[in-house]
């Protein structure tokens, strides 16, 4: 989401000047550059995971993130009364959950209206308040913030990990409010096509599986006749 065209019309901008950061380049004349941390606040999630509780509280972890999704099916459930209330951080809808470390770290999600009042694991907590969230949520799942700048702040630790300050000194580029909410319009509906198009194609593929290993039982244990295969083939 560098502003190498206008999702609106589908051409270049107009015009474009310079970022004043070298790996990033041009942007849209009108675009803004800023750190992430002059947009919002940044937070810690719980240290330690609380007593699990099965009517308890939800506990959002980093294993329950996966590019851009909660996944619901996984989320535990922890005992109000075992949580340190003053290191606890109840997310809030459109909140931003960061993984901080680990296979995953940079990973992140942006949290919808079912999951507010969830406790956050230990991981960081994005709110933002100086841009559409769900524009900076599709930001961080880029290439260029989330290779080009969190996998290098990651990597700089003996094991993957991130924190406030290395999140907060990402850059980020900016449109107007009007224009991100359209930015992230056009790409909630394109993203939701493709991974439609993803899960057919892995079920496409996980049916040819099955074929291969059921045609493979049947050759190996006298179901079919294989002597004659070249001949069928011609």
């Amino acid at each position: 989401m560098t502003g190498k065209f206008d999702v609106r019309t589908g051409k270049p901008y107009a015009e474009y000047k310079d970022s004043g950061v070298a790996w990033l380049g041009e942007v849209p004349g009108h675009w803004d550059v800023k750190k992430l941390k002059r947009l919002g606040e940044i937070h810690y999630g719980l240290a330690e995971p609380p007593l699990l509780k099965e009517d308890g509280l939800p506990f959002i972890r980093a294993t329950d993130i996966y590019r851009g999704k909660i996944n619901s099916d996984t989320i535990q459930h922890i005992d109000p009364s075992d949580i340190s209330w003053s290191r606890a951080y109840q997310l809030k809808s459109k909140d931003i959950l960061v993984v901080r470390s680990r296979a995953y770290t940079g990973d992140s999600a942006l949290i919808p209206e079912e999951w507010e009042g969830a406790i956050a694991g230990y991981d960081l907590i994005l709110s933002v308040n100086k841009a559409i969230p769900e524009f900076i949520a599709l930001s961080l799942l880029s290439k260029y913030v989330l290779q080009g700048q969190i996998y290098l702040s990651k990597m700089r630790a003996a094991q993957p990990h991130l924190n406030a300050e290395e999140l907060g000194e990402c850059t980020i580029v900016l449109s107007s409010y009007e224009e991100q909410s359209e930015i992230a319009a056009y790409l909630n509906q394109k993203t939701t096509q493709i991974d439609q198009l993803i899960k057919k194609t892995q079920q496409s593929i996980n049916l040819l599986k099955e074929k291969r290993a059921a045609l493979i039982t049947a050759a190996v244990t006298g179901k079919i006749d294989v002597r004659n295969w070249n001949t069928e083939a011609a």
